[in-house]
């Protein structure tokens, strides 16, 4: 609706504009036209006809640059210039009729001649509405037609119904011609959007950058600092404490990179949503628990009303979508009561997330779902313009009100979405707690440091474990583990080598062995790709991803 009052603008602004300009073309032409007819209609007359066609384009000059004002401020042009240009039309062709009354044979052809092709430059005025075109040709040609039949001798008939067929060739013309200038402006006003949002994606890409840039920065000075610090203490309570920190600011570091490349995702279409039917019982149950630890650890008060609805959304998505909206809170909430609600209302699951904070503006409320958008002295980070893919995604609505409206404190998000009919069928979701002990995993990566840490991480978990750095050691590798149940690898390696070509000899001599592929790989085919060659961990990949996926494995397997 918007673009069709855009393109009518457009048309109006152009039509507008030629009309001014055909009037002062007008003007200009009126002594001509006189020249012709004054010898035999007298000089008096024709003058004072000129004289008045002149004053009345001006006059209309003047009320059409009136309009076009209008236009450009964005009201309607109104009827100026259609009665305007009808006005132009009736005055031509009563000049025609009458002076055909005062001129010869010879005289009436070039007075014809002139006010046809005048009828013709008026399609650049007045071509873009055929219907006015129409009445413009009908007062012109219809005067001259009507000067012919009353003054003219045997080829009166041939040269009226010649006006006539002029007249119907120019209308066909004026017709083509306003669905040519309505195509080029729709075309010119796409590409300008077009552009638009060109500019304003490369400026909010800049902004990205330069916002991520530094608040990657902060953790990996941070981290620097640490290590070097765990480098020269000696004392065994102070070595826990940094790594704890350190482990802590590893963590905010990994959720910042993996925030990245969610919204890479979600902007890229890369991220599919799988709609089904299911209860939010285990979701909420599950928020609520982590969640009420976590808000006693901070003595803060954590409430959580829920009433049992199933809806019909994609369950992984719409659990991120709750976990940015709740982290969102205990980040930037104050140190106040963060509450989580759930409740039908017209057919609609109504979820909210509401802290006892500062709140967040009214004008403030558009912009919080910009990249790393700051407001006042804290940055919000990425978790909101996550919600907004999301929300987008998954099809819902998105309000943002105050936790409480007279106080006007607190920032309360209510997520909308279709709520499932009471007693519509359910998954069942089990998610069993594998033992990963005695698992046999063959590591493949090129990174040493990446190496030992996994091995590290695997043992812990009871898992047995043989690493290599490169293809060349993976038979050795196998020698001392036995049979792999599992492979995990690095899928770009050194050289341009990839982790899938190096480990298909292995996959073929045990075909029972499950392939877990780790990537950074961005690139959407790529990735479908890649599906068919084994389970895709991306990185950054936390300890819980990778838990999960191998027991995926031990559950398949077992």
């Amino acid at each position: 609706m918007r673009r069709a009052e855009d393109l009518q603008r457009e048309i109006s602004t152009l039509s507008l504009q030629q009309a001014i300009a055909s009037g002062r073309t007008g003007m200009l032409s009126a002594p001509v036209v006189v020249a012709l007819v004054a010898a035999e209609m007298g000089w008096l007359h024709a003058a004072a006809w000129a004289l008045a066609l002149v004053a009345y384009l001006g006059w209309r000059n003047r009320l059409l640059v009136r309009s076009l004002q209008r236009v450009t401020r964005g009201l309607q042009a109104g009827p100026t210039l259609f009665l305007s240009t009808l006005g132009v039309s009736l005055l031509l062709g009563a000049f025609a009729y009458v002076a055909f009354h005062y001129t010869n044979y010879e005289g009436r052809l070039v007075l014809s001649l002139v006010l046809c092709c005048w009828a013709a430059a008026a399609m650049l005025s007045s071509g873009m509405s055929a219907r006015l075109y129409a009445l413009y040709l009908a007062g012109i040609l219809g005067g001259l037609a009507s000067g012919w039949l009353a003054t003219g001798g045997e080829e009166r008939l041939l040269i009226t119904g010649s006006l006539g067929l002029f007249g119907l060739v120019l209308f066909a013309f004026s017709v083509n011609f306003t669905h040519r200038v309505e195509e080029g402006i729709a075309i010119r006003s796409h590409n300008a959007e077009l552009v638009r949002q060109l500019a304003a994606a490369n400026e909010a890409k800049t902004r990205f950058l330069m916002a991520a840039s530094h608040d990657l920065r902060q953790p990996l000075h941070a981290i620097g600092l640490m290590g070097a610090g765990l480098l020269r203490l000696k004392d065994a309570d102070e070595i826990r404490s940094l790594s704890a920190t350190l482990a802590s600011t590893v963590e905010n570091l990994n959720q910042m990179f993996s925030a990245i490349l969610d919204i890479s995702r979600l902007d890229s279409d890369d991220q599919r949503i799988v709609r089904s039917v299911f209860s939010l019982d285990a979701l909420l149950a599950q928020l609520d628990a982590e969640y009420r630890a976590l808000c006693l650890a901070a003595d803060r008060r954590w409430e959580c009303q829920v009433e049992s609805i199933a809806v019909c959304s994609d369950p992984v998505q719409l659990e991120r979508l709750l976990r940015n909206l709740l982290d969102n809170a205990v980040k930037h909430g104050g140190r106040g009561a963060i509450r989580l609600s759930v409740a039908r209302e017209n057919g609609e699951a109504v979820l909210a997330v509401a802290d006892t904070g500062p709140g967040i503006a009214t004008e403030e409320r558009d912009r919080v779902f910009d990249e790393f958008y700051r407001s006042g002295d804290s940055g919000l980070g990425l978790g909101l313009s996550i919600v907004r893919r999301l929300v987008d995604k998954l099809g819902a609505r998105l309000d943002i009100g105050w936790t409480d409206e007279d106080r006007r404190v607190g920032a309360c998000f209510t997520i909308r979405l279709p709520a499932a009919p009471v007693g519509a069928p359910m998954p069942v979701m089990d998610e069993p707690d594998v033992d990963l002990s005695g698992l046999a995993v063959l590591v493949l990566d090129d990174d040493p440091s990446i190496l030992q840490a996994t091995q590290t991480l695997l043992r812990s978990w009871g898992c047995r474990v043989a690493t290599c750095s490169e293809p060349a050691q993976l038979p050795a590798a196998v020698a001392q583990l036995g049979e792999p149940e599992v492979a995990l690898i690095d899928y770009q390696l050194r050289d341009g080598v990839l982790g899938v070509d190096a480990i298909a000899g292995t996959q073929a001599a045990f075909p029972g062995m499950s392939t877990l592929i780790i990537t950074g790989e961005s690139d959407p085919a790529r990735i479908e790709q890649l599906k068919d060659l084994g389970f895709l961990l991306p990185k950054p990949l936390s300890p819980d991803a990778l838990q999960r996926a191998l027991a995926g494995v031990r559950s398949a397997s077992g």
